[in-house]
């Protein structure tokens, strides 16, 4: 007889299927992180704009549909329409938006060079935190102290 382990709880919110599918992948986990950070804002947001697909029936993990997230940024908005990426945000947020779909989409359109002078101070920050967890895991980020409390 074959003993099957049980594989623990699945994620049960979008976060939690996000960093499921992202585990182990420095740039996708990195890109995660700047998404749920600020209070997780970007999440309820890319869900509304139907801008996340879920995997498997269970939805155990879910990503963010990228090319769709972009076509939509770079298209001037139309008056009065809704726009669930861009309604009260600033620049600065909307330049993590695409730095973490540049860390998380192999191919991406965007440019992180050109995202990182309009950040403000405590975005870029977390940017520069996130290339580092990128390139080398979060516990390399951690040490190198960029956030500080």
């Amino acid at each position: 007889m074959i003993e099957v382990s049980d594989p623990g709880q699945l994620p049960v919110d979008l976060e939690a299927a996000l960093v499921a599918r992202a585990r182990g992948a420095w740039s996708q986990e990195a890109a995660v992180w700047l998404l749920t950070g600020n209070g997780g804002m970007w999440l309820p947001r890319l869900e509304a704009g139907d801008f996340v697909k879920w995997i498997g029936d269970d939805h155990a993990m879910a990503y963010v549909d990228w090319p769709a997230v972009w076509e939509v940024l770079d298209e001037m908005p139309e008056a009065n329409a809704p726009d669930p990426l861009r309604t009260g945000t600033t620049t600065s947020q909307l330049m993590v938006l695409r730095i973490a779909g540049a860390l998380d989409f192999n191919g991406c359109p965007a440019v992180l060079a050109h995202q990182l002078p309009g950040l403000n101070e405590h975005d870029t920050r977390r940017v520069l935190h996130a290339m580092a967890w990128s390139a080398r895991g979060r516990s390399y980020a951690e040490a190198l102290g960029v956030l500080t409390a």
